[in-house]
């Protein structure tokens, strides 16, 4: 083995250690929900089990599978966490195809980071972990950990698209299958992800200098909008008849975040700084791009759309936000990293002392989701209500 394949070898061992370490907090997550019956978790494994007709994700089908081979939660537990290391892997091998320089290794410091990151937590100005409806990290929700783990995944398949990489029929066939998948488990993943790719391909049809081709993008839609529908007629048909879909403007954002208008800062912080810094760099990449339109397209969404019924203030529409934050993140810091990487190396003293202080909002993001781990495993609870400083 050449020096070369060895140093590959330890780099990706590296991304297999940090991906087992995510794949660990998924499961002891999960444990503490089952065991402790907080969460999300144990209300959806009953109704995928023993309440089907109230289901419409793709993980109550697969949960179903589970509970039949291994019952009482863990072989639930362990498709969420299969899905949960997938989509990490992922999330590691968008960024080393979105920074080629970077190794394995790099790329998965930098998915670790983008993964627990949460919105900043001000002690004294914060009574809670929830900054609002727009964290990147909803640990007690695994249907959202589902959509999470698909995001990435698209990104992957969209960016190879946009700058021409490898067979467009093998890119069009993965983005298909992100769209399709990550649709078939929350709704939500079309609404804001399949959104922001019909403007991209309405803006690529009207666009002169056309570098990709926009009809297979608009056809690898199609399977997910079908899904979309038939999600849309079981969810507020049936069991679930009276609920729908209205417009509230801000009526979830101001039921759950003491700072409305701050807690948006405090989750996007340091997504904003990276792009005012690089503003005339990362505005060149289209998946960067693709990313923010995203966010704008969610972030509109949960500020003024409710569901109506039972489900009111459930804030299901916010889930677009908390995915968009969770893509902001996963773009923004290799982005980041390069820069400040470079200042060091050509001992630039201005763009380090600009680049210490975006790795003071990263840290800070970075810890306030270790801080909230921290304490769903000393408190046997995954809300997020108490103040730990």
């Amino acid at each position: 083995m050449t020096k070369n394949n060895k140093e590959k070898t330890k780099y990706r061992m590296v991304l297999i250690v940090v991906t087992l370490i995510v794949a660990a907090i998924t499961a002891e997550i999960c444990h503490v929900m089952l065991k402790y019956n907080t969460g999300d978790f144990p209300t959806h494994l009953q109704w995928a089990v023993f309440k089907p007709e109230q289901s419409y994700s793709l993980l109550d089908v697969l949960y179903r599978m589970a509970w039949s081979i291994y019952p009482e939660g863990k072989g639930a537990t362990f498709v969420v966490v299969v899905i949960v290391a997938v989509g990490f892997i992922f999330s590691a091998v968008f960024i080393k195809a979105l920074i080629p320089s970077r190794n394995y290794a790099a790329a998965s410091v930098c998915a670790l980071l983008a993964y627990l990151m949460d919105p900043v937590f001000c002690p004294g100005w914060n009574s809670s972990f929830v900054i609002g409806v727009q964290a990147g990290a909803i640990w007690h929700n695994p249907t959202y950990l589902g959509i999470k783990a698909v995001l990435p995944i698209g990104l992957f398949f969209l960016f190879r698209i946009f700058h021409n990489i490898g067979k467009t029929v093998f890119n069009i066939i993965g983005l298909t299958a992100a769209c399709t998948v990550g649709t078939a488990i929350k709704p939500n993943f079309t609404l804001c992800f399949e959104a922001a790719l019909f403007c991209v391909v309405i803006f690529i049809f009207f666009c002169k200098k056309k570098k990709t081709t926009p009809v297979p993008m608009l056809l690898s839609m199609v399977p997910s909008v079908v899904i979309l529908v038939a999600q849309y007629s079981r969810a507020f048909q049936g069991a679930n008849a009276g609920s729908g879909i209205a417009v509230a403007p801000f009526m979830i954002l101001r039921r759950y975040a003491e700072h409305p208008v701050m807690s948006v800062f405090q989750s996007l912080a340091f997504s904003l700084f990276v792009l005012f810094l690089l503003r005339r760099e990362v505005w060149k990449e289209p998946v960067y791009v693709f990313v923010w339109v995203m966010t704008v397209i969610a972030y509109a969404e949960s500020f003024l759309l409710i569901e109506t019924g039972s489900r009111m203030y459930d804030g299901n529409w916010t889930w677009g936000a908390d995915l968009s934050n969770y893509g902001l993140y996963l773009i923004s810091i290799p982005f980041f990293a390069r820069y400040f990487v470079d200042a060091i190396k050509k001992h630039d003293a201005r763009k380090i002392a600009v680049g210490s202080a975006g790795v003071v909002l990263l840290a800070w993001h970075f810890l306030s989701g270790v801080a909230y781990l921290t304490l769903v495993f000393e408190r046997k609870t995954v809300w997020k209500r108490k103040r730990i400083l």
